[in-house]
Parts: structure tokens; C-alpha cells; sequence
């Protein structure tokens, strides 16, 4: 659900070409999703992953910890924030079928920046129903990530 994360030059040694990186703002970052998540969820790289992996709560799993929610709300929440995140997907497939860095983008948050590109160039081949519609998904999408699972880490 994240973007990225801060990784040191010698956690980067370690794990060498098996994760993706970028730069932002300067400083070198681990690109999520991370080539390491396998398909069932397990990290590929557990004993020598970064500290900011290992460290990593969310606010949803704080709030377990302190008895504050049960496990089935939180797999209630998890599986909604997937959901609505499929379907920001598929809204921005038919919004822009034509635009590749909108389709094969993975993450959601560029693929809405480059949806919103197109549309500012006037691209008449956007479909605006879809569009608006990933538009106030994102924004739900959103709120969800910033209420639940960002954890202030980044």
C-alpha cells in the first residue's frame, strides 16, 4: 500500500539488484511493491531485510495491540482498502485504456497522476465516468491509507 522506503547504504549492499530503488528528494529508497513480497504475502528477503521493514507497525496493527480493534475488523479492513484499490484499477483501465502508464502502472498513486496529465492535455480519449469515478475512489483509498495504515515511518 506504500510507494517506498528509506534503506541505508549497507542494507542496500546486502540486498544489491533483488529490490528496486529510486531517488526522492535526493536520498535512495526502496520501491514498493518489493520484488521480494511473494504472492501468499511472506517477504523473500526476511532475515536481511531493512530495518524500516522490520520496524514497521501500521496504525491498524497498533490499535490491535492495544485491544482496540479485534483481528476481524482488521481483516475487514485490509480486504476492503484491497478492494477499493482493485477497483481504482479497473476504473483507470477503462478511463484510459489507451495510455500505457496508466494501465501497467502499479501503483496507484502514479497511475492517477498520469490519469490527471492526460486529462489536463485534453486527451479526448479519457472516459470521464471512469475517470471520475477512480478520481473519488482514490480519495476513499486515500483516507483509508492515511486512517489505518500509515504508520509515520516515512
Amino acid at each position: 500500500m506504500f510507494s517506498h522506503a528509506k534503506i541505508s547504504a549497507a542494507e542496500k549492499a546486502v540486498l544489491a539488484e533483488s529490490v528496486r530503488y529510486e531517488i526522492i528528494d535526493g536520498t535512495e529508497r526502496l520501491q514498493f511493491p518489493c520484488r521480494q513480497l511473494g504472492n501468499d504475502g511472506a517477504c523473500g528477503c526476511y532475515d536481511t531485510r531493512p530495518a524500516k521493514c522490520q520496524s514497521f507497525q501500521c496504525r491498524l496493527l497498533r490499535r490491535f495491540g492495544r485491544d482496540e480493534v479485534t483481528f476481524g475488523q482488521c481483516e475487514e479492513l485490509v480486504a476492503e482498502t484491497k478492494a477499493v484499490r482493485n477497483r481504482i484499477r479497473d476504473d483507470l483501465k477503462k478511463a484510459a485504456a489507451h495510455l500505457e502508464s496508466v494501465v501497467q502502472e502499479g501503483r496507484i498513486s502514479r497511475a492517477m497522476r498520469a490519469l490527471k496529465s492526460a486529462e489536463k492535455s485534453k486527451d479526448q480519449r479519457i472516459e470521464k465516468f471512469y475517470a471520475t469515478r477512480a478520481k473519488l475512489r482514490f480519495d476513499f483509498y486515500k483516507q483509508l491509507i492515511n486512517t489505518y495504515f500509515n504508520s509515520g515511518y516515512y
